[in-house]
């Protein structure tokens, strides 16, 4: 089992902070992929007050497999 990061993600979060996270869950992803994960995800915490991990693991795995049909 994973565990969970104690660092909270909101919108103010930067890219590094949403790459390192990716990171501590096991996916790792290059500059380019990150802006536009990060911009996927300033779209989930504009809606949401935190953004979780398992928002994070759904985000990466979208990309990966939009990445791998591509």
């Amino acid at each position: 089992m994973q565990q969970s990061s104690k660092i909270v993600l909101t919108a103010r979060s930067g890219r590094s902070a949403l790459a390192y996270r990716f990171r501590t869950l096991g996916f790792e992803f290059d500059r380019d992929a990150v802006d536009i994960l990060y911009q996927q995800f300033l779209q989930v915490a504009d809606s949401k007050k935190e953004v979780e991990d398992t928002d994070l693991v759904r985000l990466a795995e979208a990309h990966n497999k939009a990445a791998v049909t591509a």
